[in-house]
């Protein structure tokens, strides 16, 4: 069987005391993939992309 189109995907990680964020959009064989820092620490109606 033969794969057709393309899939996306997001990955989320909790924020740390660490000054560096991995906040990135890679693609891998055509598929979208995104990492995604989170702060939760703050009420979640807050929470917004860091």
């Amino acid at each position: 069987m033969k794969d057709i189109g393309n899939v996306a995907g997001m990955l989320f990680y909790a924020r740390t005391d660490e000054p560096v964020l991995s906040n990135n959009d890679y693609r891998m064989s055509g598929n979208l993939i995104s990492v995604t820092t989170l702060d939760l620490d703050c009420d979640f109606a807050k929470s917004e992309r860091s």
